[in-house]
């Protein structure tokens, strides 16, 4: 017996069973993948994998439709994704997967994949044409986005774990069987059969993640080093050097997404008030002069028309059970308002521009509702005290667009409109959420859109990366 003990104590085994053997251990559960790191590691390979179908031409059109499209309006300047795709940080790719979609479908053609790839895909997914193959690119990247996004929800129903799994079981198929030498034998694809698993133990796959720590390290990167800091500050003096900003115009996405720099001029230190005490410290900026008064037709001078002063009044109906206090129409319009609101213990800070789209939910309506912010105007009531209102045009939804999985919107007509168009700030308490995408057609220039056509896609690919 002795014997046994001291075999046992140096081999390090016990003679009595742990109680704690009796647990059974899923080591897939107990030691969850990040599907931060995960999902981008897959969405690059995914990028790279596109990139090199490109001919020169197809390049060159990639980054021609990539420089000049809507992104949000809250996104980070980014580099040529085709020649800095290796300087992107993980919450760039996963933005990046978020408008591929919609830039292929703009700009892909036969013409400008190298055709010998495309014969080669053609065959070995035996389809008819290249057309079909263009399309087969398109649909792997949609569905590629749509799952992304599911996984990244920050709440999910029962049914969404269903829904969940069979989005990962069509992504892991497409991403095979359109790029099959990129994804074959790939961890990042194995995890797809446990991230549902990982999702049940912790709530959502959104637990699992490090994205936060990623973004900590991001900010800690670029304060570490002192050289980096005096190089940086090079850069940001070339941007704010009007002659020098085109340097970098093939390099950063259009010059309106550098970074708005303010002057004391064009900021108005008014007291503006809401008819809600948890909307404050309103501030607006950029007033607007007489041509973009004249151009939009909101004004006779300085006054409102005869519609928006009938809409102002109505406003203050609704809003301030009070439709007395508008004795003038005189009004002052501006390109952005940014206020603070008060929400429980926590404090958000709002800013909206003119250009802005934001989802509105109204009581009485079973779903959100959606409209552009056409103007951000100021208004003294009878009392002389300054309130802030927006005009909105609406959107109105009237079908799926079957190769982007995307509804589609018509945004109304002034002459069509069915609802009113004037409110208080107050019915906006958060910051814009939503993306819209210019439903383009054969009039439309990468850097000109033709706003005649008035068709429009709610991005489904878009959530907040981190």
């Amino acid at each position: 017996m002795l014997q046994k003990h001291a075999l046992a104590s140096s081999l390090g085994f016990g003679l009595i069973p742990n109680p704690l053997d009796q647990l059974i251990r899923d080591h897939h559960i107990s030691t969850p993948q990040d599907i931060f790191h995960c999902f981008a590691g897959k969405a690059n390979r995914l990028l790279i994998a596109t990139f090199r179908l490109l001919t020169n031409s197809g390049e060159n059109t990639f980054t021609r439709t990539w420089k000049f499209f809507e992104v949000p309006s809250c996104w980070s300047r980014q580099k040529n994704p085709i020649t800095h795709l290796a300087c992107y940080f993980m919450s760039d790719i996963l933005r990046l997967t978020m408008i591929i979609p919609f830039i292929l479908y703009r700009c892909l053609t036969t013409n400008l994949l190298k055709r010998e790839v495309l014969t080669n895909m053609k065959e070995r997914m035996n389809l008819q044409s290249y057309r079909h193959v263009i399309n087969k690119i398109i649909k792997c990247w949609v569905q590629f986005s749509l799952t992304t996004r599911m996984v990244f929800s920050k709440t999910l129903m029962k049914v969404d774990y269903e829904t969940i799994q069979k989005m990962l079981e069509l992504e892991c198929k497409m991403l095979l069987e359109v790029f099959p030498e990129q994804f074959s034998g790939l961890p990042n694809l194995h995890i797809n059969r446990h991230i549902v698993a990982h999702a049940k133990t912790y709530g959502t796959a959104l637990n699992t993640s490090v994205s936060v720590k990623e973004m900590v390290h991001r900010i800690h990167k670029g304060q570490d080093i002192q050289f980096e800091h005096i190089i940086g500050q090079g850069i940001q003096n070339i941007v704010n050097d009007v002659a020098l900003r085109p340097l970098l115009n093939s390099w950063y996405i259009i010059s309106s997404l550098l970074p708005k720099i303010y002057d004391e001029d064009d900021i108005e230190k008014a007291n503006i008030i809401t008819c809600i005490p948890e909307i404050m410290d309103i501030n607006v900026r950029l007033k607007w002069n007489k041509y973009q008064r004249n151009q939009e037709n909101f004004t006779i001078g300085k006054h409102l028309n005869g519609y928006l002063s009938n809409e102002l009044a109505n406003a203050y109906t609704e809003y301030y059970n009070d439709r007395g206090a508008m004795i003038n129409s005189k009004v002052e319009f501006y390109n952005n308002i940014s206020y603070v609101v008060k929400e429980d213990d926590c404090f958000v800070d709002v800013q909206l521009n003119v250009g802005d789209i934001v989802d509105v939910f109204e009581e009485g309506e079973t779903e959100e509702s959606y409209a552009i912010i056409k103007g951000i105007f100021t208004h003294h009531e009878r009392s002389r005290k300054l309130h802030a209102f927006v005009i909105f045009d609406w959107f109105e939804k009237i079908r799926e667009n079957s190769m982007l999985k995307c509804p589609k919107y018509r945004l109304q007509a002034l002459e069509e409109t069915q609802w009113n168009r004037v409110f208080s700030i107050s019915l906006i308490d958060h910051n814009p959420r939503v993306h819209f995408v210019h439903d383009c057609n054969g009039d439309c220039n990468n850097d000109k859109h033709d706003f005649t056509n008035r068709y429009y896609l709610k991005n489904m690919y878009y959530y907040l990366a981190v």
